[in-house]
């Protein structure tokens, strides 16, 4: 009996060292750990492609980011945008950005102590509206941009983002992408 006990020992103790190294590990992850909240005005470039023609609306939005970053220079976030007003392709036929829900890889290169270079690439589902019709679709987003801290704990941020495709009836593509303006608080 004692011996199938050492047997069963010596057989889980590569299992258990795993185990407890990782539970050691987790109180050091959790202190480099650090959350923020950003939130951006998105300044948007709807472009309408369809045979020949492109017709560009340009409605305003907002943007709400909740993540954290582990380590130094990896993050995960949830976005939610919305947006605030629609603007016109053309005459008569509106464009409008409704939401977008999605989440985001996040890498972080601090450049000295007060900025850091953020790229970003997630996937999101995005719904708009063109004309009368309202279309929605999932895909990938990405974005390049800055951060620039202006007190302990906040940033003022800008950065470039490129937001899913479309596909518009009649093989028309809706290509969005934005330049976002906003401030980050960290936590």
């Amino acid at each position: 009996m004692l011996k199938m006990s050492i047997n069963t020992v010596m057989r889980k103790l590569p299992q258990s060292v795993l185990v407890l190294g990782l539970a050691s590990y987790l109180p050091l992850a959790a202190a480099q750990e650090k959350g923020y909240s950003e939130v951006y005005y998105m300044h948007m470039d709807m472009q309408a492609k369809s045979g020949g023609e492109k017709h560009s609306a340009r409605p305003p939005a907002v943007q709400l980011r909740l993540g954290t970053t582990f380590q130094k220079y990896l993050g995960l976030e949830g976005v939610f945008a919305f947006g605030v007003s629609d603007d016109d392709f053309v005459t008569g036929v509106k464009g409008k950005f409704n939401t977008l829900f999605g989440a985001n890889a996040v890498g972080i290169l601090p450049l000295g102590e007060k900025a850091d270079i953020l790229a970003r690439v997630g996937f999101a589902q995005m719904d708009v509206d063109v004309g009368d019709t309202s279309y929605d679709d999932t895909g990938v987003m990405y974005s390049i941009g800055f951060d620039i801290r202006v007190s302990r704990y906040g940033a003022v941020a800008m950065e470039y983002m490129q937001l899913p495709d479309i596909d518009l009836d009649a093989g028309g593509k809706l290509e969005t992408s934005s330049i976002n303006l906003g401030y980050r608080l960290r936590f």
